[in-house]
């Protein structure tokens, strides 16, 4: 069987995404719960570090720590939902900041705007074909960017953007064949 037709739906690869990402937990702690969690764990520490990081480096400390205690004292229904294998929640506010942090570096920054682009396609790419949730922020990304650049269509940045989205997006989703075999 080909490794994309184990996705437990159709839809979104998250679930194939998290089975993989069990795999060595399973190896390395046994067949538990508790190494089931852990990919779970880990999506939200990321997402945790990432918005912690944002946070800082574009809007300072204190903006920072106040985001950090935001996080740690969440909602009881955000917290259940995160710790669902693939709730989806913790995935797409990793993917949003990672994205957020990108684009801003790329914005303000601009000390390598291509690679910055090309990495903020590959992450919003890869977050749309986790979850479909995700492309929501993908669409604030490009109206933000296109509020702050005018000319934003014409730039080099936006084509790596949205080249780098597209590819792997439509190589994930097997998209690329679909096209080739109906034209």
């Amino acid at each position: 069987i080909p490794f994309f037709d184990y996705a437990a739906e159709h839809y979104h690869g998250g679930g194939l995404v998290y089975s993989v990402f069990t795999i060595p937990f399973f190896l390395l702690l046994g067949k538990n719960v508790f190494a089931l969690r852990l990919p779970a764990v880990l999506f939200q520490c990321g997402a945790f570090i990432s918005w912690y990081l944002f946070m800082r480096r574009f809007f300072g400390q204190k903006a920072a720590l106040f985001t950090a205690f935001l996080y740690l004292f969440p909602p009881p229904w955000l917290t259940l939902y995160a710790m669902y294998g693939h709730g989806a929640h913790a995935e797409s506010l990793f993917f949003t900041a990672a994205g957020l942090f990108l684009l801003f570096r790329i914005l303000y920054e601009k000390s390598h705007p291509i690679r910055d682009a090309a990495c903020l396609g590959l992450v919003s790419g890869f977050g749309t074909y986790f979850t479909y949730g995700v492309f929501v922020s993908v669409a604030t990304f490009v109206l933000f960017w296109c509020y702050e650049d005018r000319r934003l269509f014409k730039r080099k940045e936006f084509l790596s953007f949205f080249l780098f989205f597209l590819v792997l997006y439509a190589l994930l989703r097997k998209t690329i064949p679909f096209i080739y075999f109906q034209f």
